[in-house]
């Protein structure tokens, strides 16, 4: 099974993927979060288009892995 990466540093998620007793490791992707959050929503993006970004951006710097 390949690697499974949690790209946040979310303890809900991490205890989601904990009690399906699945085997991850966390690694905070170095982007400001915040800063793009600012931007993406200055120009009027939803914020289910933000958090597809923000996803895509985190899954990007942690590439080689399945990554939630």
């Amino acid at each position: 099974m390949p690697a499974i990466i949690l790209a946040s540093g979310s303890k809900i998620r991490a205890e989601l993927l904990e009690n399906a007793n699945l085997d991850f490791s966390v690694t905070l992707p170095r982007i400001d979060e915040e800063a793009i959050k600012s931007s993406l929503l200055a120009e009027s993006f939803s914020p289910r288009d933000v958090a597809d970004a923000l996803a895509e951006i985190k899954s990007q710097k942690v590439s080689g892995a399945i990554v939630i």
